[in-house]
């Protein structure tokens, strides 16, 4: 499969929403519907927002685009990683997230942050990311939302920071 990893250009913005809109509503399917659509729409939102200045990689196929990765350089979090539902579990998840993690890298950080649904921890964390917190987002007031702060670093830490994030994933 001949996968090109690219910046986002503004007219790929409509193709984004959709994708992104399919993959909550195909992939997330742990959450009930008020939540999903709770997601969609707050997720569309932030993409739509210029304020929110999110550098945007996407994968592209035949010039189809199969997933996107978006990162706020300043804020130093990953807006989300998102595949085209027929195209999950074949590394194009983890191409696009070493785009955002060598961006960050390139930008001096030291960490990174990524709010995950429940169901993508498991990918985060198979791409070395260890949980910080879980914790319920109200991205609209009526709906709750449970999901995962999670972080990776890019320098070394001693041994004391990793005995407590292990006992607060364990114990807390």
């Amino acid at each position: 499969m001949d996968i090109q990893i690219c910046l986002s250009k503004p007219e790929d913005l409509d193709d984004i929403l959709e994708l992104q809109a399919n993959a909550i509503r195909t992939l997330l399917s742990t959450y009930n519907l008020h939540q999903i659509e709770s997601l969609v729409r707050s997720q569309k939102a932030v993409r739509l927002n210029e304020k929110e200045k999110e550098t945007i990689f996407v994968a592209e196929l035949k010039d189809e685009i199969v997933g996107f990765a978006c990162f706020s350089v300043q804020c130093n979090i990953i807006g989300g990683v998102y595949v085209n539902p027929d195209f999950v579990r074949k590394g194009i998840g983890t191409r696009l997230l070493q785009e955002i993690e060598k961006l960050a890298v390139e930008n001096h950080h030291r960490k990174i942050q990524v709010i995950s649904s429940l169901p993508s921890v498991n990918f985060y964390q198979s791409n070395n990311y260890y949980k910080a917190f879980n914790h319920v987002f109200h991205f609209e007031p009526e709906t709750g939302v449970a999901c995962t702060v999670l972080q990776k670093r890019f320098d070394s830490y001693d041994s004391i920071e990793k005995l407590f994030f292990w006992v607060r994933e364990k114990f807390l």
